[in-house]
């Protein structure tokens, strides 16, 4: 019974750390292709305003498991040309405490032909490249105890030669 219950707790964990990694790999993807595919441009400042970060909708799933519920942000919504001269009007949501160097022009970065893609120049999700890489390395040396506890488990515990 106890041994039972040990594997289910190892089972659980194994679990929660599959989604965890899973999570952080989708969204360190979205660091990669904005370090890879990324423009940046000039865009024209709209409307600033300090509004309450909603529950749900688009990154605030992620941002509600961090930082909690409802936070005051400082929304951020700009209009700015691709190269290719397609004209976009897009927002970003930034914490309360960003700064503007100028309220008419802002810096952003995209990702060329894909809508709601912008987000203000140093606007990164870091945090979840840092999480990425640290769930690979759990997974690499966990991986490694397995294929060694099954090494000895077929070879014996003696060294091979």
């Amino acid at each position: 019974m106890m041994d039972d219950d040990n594997e289910l707790r190892k089972a659980k964990w194994l679990l929660f750390m599959g989604v965890l990694f899973l999570f952080s790999a989708f969204f360190a993807y979205s660091e990669l292709r904005f370090a890879i595919w990324g423009k940046t441009t000039e865009a024209e400042i709209i409307e600033t305003f300090e509004t309450i970060e909603p529950g749900l909708g688009r990154k605030a799933v992620v941002r509600n498991v961090v930082n909690g519920p409802e936070k005051d942000i400082l929304a951020v919504k700009f209009r700015y040309k691709e190269e290719g001269g397609t004209l976009h009007e897009e927002r970003d949501d930034v914490p309360i405490t960003w700064t503007l160097d100028d309220p008419e022009k802002v810096t952003v970065q995209y990702i060329p032909g894909e809508p709601e893609s912008a987000r203000l120049a140093g606007h990164s999700n870091d945090g979840s490249v840092y999480l990425f890489l640290a769930m690979l390395a759990l997974l690499m040396f966990f991986g490694y105890r397995l294929y060694r506890h099954a090494s000895e488990a077929v070879h014996g515990s003696g060294r091979r030669r």
